[in-house]
């Protein structure tokens, strides 16, 4: 058409299928905690910690595994996620690094996010045994030093990791994997629980508890609400029956001709 060889574009009148909705699995909330005992038994670790920030915040593997020191900010009791740990499928054939810091696709993946007490006791402890481990390698913590970052030359499931470097994203889901294997973990689908429900998990208990839909999308660093409520539709509470009553008390006066005065919220 651009080169005006055909009057019009025949794809135009194919009717392309309907997306099914993709059943978005999750922890329930006994598990979570069975999880977090299960955490607590194995002590502070690289691993230990990653797996609390992504119950605590609901960020993505690349987030958690990209976040430094310097973006975790103990006072204010939140962490900034200002960049992510990508891998690359085939790098070396590419000839390309196997793992890239990478900017948030969006601007509103920049945020800031909250931390519970209990997930911030956790980080101040690790912080502390990270940095007497690594100076044992002769390694000092620094605030470039990630948060989730292997205390000594390993191999983690096959994959070599580096004292004071970046973990393996890989590996990382490959232990996070047998983890959930050895003590049991499935998510509402039926199947072993994968890292990212952890951030299904964190949506979907805020928002059917009641929290408010422009706080959870902030929390998950969605471009816009309306994609958290598509996405989580299925967990936000039934709100019809509250409708159904403001709007009587609203005109339950009619009888006399009046009307219920009412301020309506502003934002």
């Amino acid at each position: 058409m651009r080169n005006e060889l055909i009057l019009s574009n025949p794809c135009d009148a194919v009717k392309t299928p309907k997306a099914e909705a993709k059943k978005r699995g999750y922890l329930e909330v006994g598990e979570l905690r069975r999880m977090l005992a299960a955490l607590d038994a194995e002590g502070e670790s690289a691993f230990s910690i990653a797996v609390r920030l992504g119950i605590s915040t609901g960020a993505r593997r690349g987030e958690v595994l990209g976040l430094t020191w310097e973006h975790v900010d103990f006072k204010g009791k939140t962490i900034s996620i200002v960049q992510s740990l990508s891998q690359y499928d085939g790098a070396r054939k590419a000839g390309k690094p196997a793992k890239e810091i990478k900017q948030p696709k969006t601007q509103s993946g920049k945020r800031r996010v909250s931390l519970d007490d209990d997930v911030l006791a956790h980080l101040s402890k690790w912080k502390a045994i990270q940095a007497g481990e690594l100076l044992k390698n002769g390694i000092r913590q620094s605030g470039s030093t990630p948060v989730c970052c292997s205390l000594y030359d390993a191999r983690i499931c096959g994959v070599a990791v580096f004292a004071g470097g970046y973990l393996d994203p890989q590996g990382f889901s490959s232990k996070f994997s047998k983890f959930c294997e050895e003590h049991g973990f499935y998510s509402t689908t039926g199947k072993r629980l994968c890292f990212h429900e952890l951030r299904h998990t964190q949506a979907t208990l805020l928002l059917s508890n009641g929290e408010d839909l422009i706080s959870v999308a902030g929390r998950m660093g969605h471009a816009s609400p309306s994609i958290t409520s598509d996405m989580y539709a299925h967990a936000m509470p039934e709100k019809d029956r509250e409708c159904a009553d403001l709007i009587g008390n609203i005109t339950k006066n009619r009888a006399t001709g009046k009307m219920v005065e009412f301020k309506a919220k502003t934002a």
